[in-house]
Order: structure tokens, then sequence, then C-alpha cells
């Protein structure tokens, strides 16, 4: 979302060293993205079969 260049230079740089100094905690924050899942169908969705 950013357009200055050297606020990109610096949100990267400081990525990549957050990410190799402590990469658990940094990767930890993605938990909650990373782990998504699509819900399953219901039960009574229109792909369910009724009979033979």
């Amino acid at each position: 979302m950013m357009g200055n260049r050297v606020g990109i230079a610096v949100r990267d740089f400081t990525i990549t060293v957050l990410s190799t100094a402590a990469p658990a905690p940094f990767l930890r924050s993605f938990d909650g993205i990373a782990d998504w899942r699509q819900p399953p169908r219901p039960y009574a969705s229109g792909e369910a079969r009724v009979g033979n």
C-alpha cells in the first residue's frame, strides 16, 4: 500500500531482519491466516444425492 520507494525498502529490510533474527515469533503472527481452510459444504447442499 506504500508508494514511497524508501518506505518500501525500509519495510522490506525490517521484515527480512526480523524473520532472520527471530523467525518463530514473526511467523507465529501469520498463524491465523496461513492455517485457514475452506469450510466444508453443509450436509444438505445441492450436491448431496437423494435416493439411489
